[in-house]
């Protein structure tokens, strides 16, 4: 098939792009991993896409195609500049917005609106995202303070600096069909959907099922087999 040289070696599409997501058993020196080639966001939706062709092996499924076209991507992209951590972690929760189902009312608003509560590096970096397209809607970014409405929300990026009032904050959320989610360390033991994090250097996510078992909301089974997730105890599976 198409080979790509490493700097190490010459290897196979299919083995390149394995280890530039971690599942090669040899890690190799990654432009995807640095961001200078395949974004982090292109890297999580081929773990999608192959995370949906183990689950149903010759049977054909949209994501697989995705995934080839990400990979398309990689080889047309290799000189890009690397975006920041927040940059990465911006196009995170693009992707994860794409496998969340919606109620039927914002879908038919055309408006996916981003919160960002608080005080941090995200509410630049999310920026980026306003006006782009996900799942049938666009983007609205806009940064929100305590005591807002924040049921007008689809997604709530709660920033380190809500920590204190973090319990009040999402106890006030669990009528609303609002995705709850940041990047600090015991956001999702304490109740925070989706929490990003570093591990070896690259962005990782987890979720609490418990608090994302909303009425209003459903997160795809695809995107749940690629978390770590955790309980309000702080266990982990």
């Amino acid at each position: 098939m198409f080979g790509k040289e490493t700097g190490c070696k010459k290897v196979t599409a299919d083995r390149l792009r394995a280890r530039c997501l971690g599942f090669g058993r040899v890690p190799i020196p990654c432009p995807a991993v640095a961001g200078a080639g395949l974004s982090i966001e292109e890297s999580m939706n081929t773990q999608i896409a192959s995370s949906a062709r183990k689950g149903s092996k010759r049977k054909k499924h949209p994501l697989l195609f995705l995934g080839v076209n990400l990979f398309v991507m990689f080889c047309a992209g290799v000189q890009a500049a690397p975006p920041g951590e927040y940059e990465v972690k911006a196009a995170f929760v693009h992707n994860i917005a794409k496998f969340v189902e919606w109620p039927a009312s914002v879908g038919a608003r055309g408006i996916l609106r981003l919160c960002v509560l608080g005080q941090g590096a995200f509410g630049e970096a999310a920026g980026g995202l306003r006006g782009k397209p996900v799942g049938g809607m666009v983007w609205e970014v806009a940064p929100v303070a305590a005591g807002a409405n924040l049921s007008e929300c689809q997604v709530l990026f709660i920033e380190a600096s809500e920590a204190r009032d973090l319990p009040r904050l999402l106890d006030s959320l669990k009528d609303g069909h609002v995705l709850t989610v940041g990047d600090t360390a015991g956001y999702g033991q304490q109740g925070v959907m989706v929490n990003l994090y570093l591990e070896q250097n690259k962005v990782r996510f987890e979720i609490n099922l418990a608090a994302a078992r909303h009425p209003g909301l459903k997160i795809s089974s695809h995107l749940l087999k690629l978390a770590r997730i955790v309980q309000a105890t702080g266990g982990e599976q």
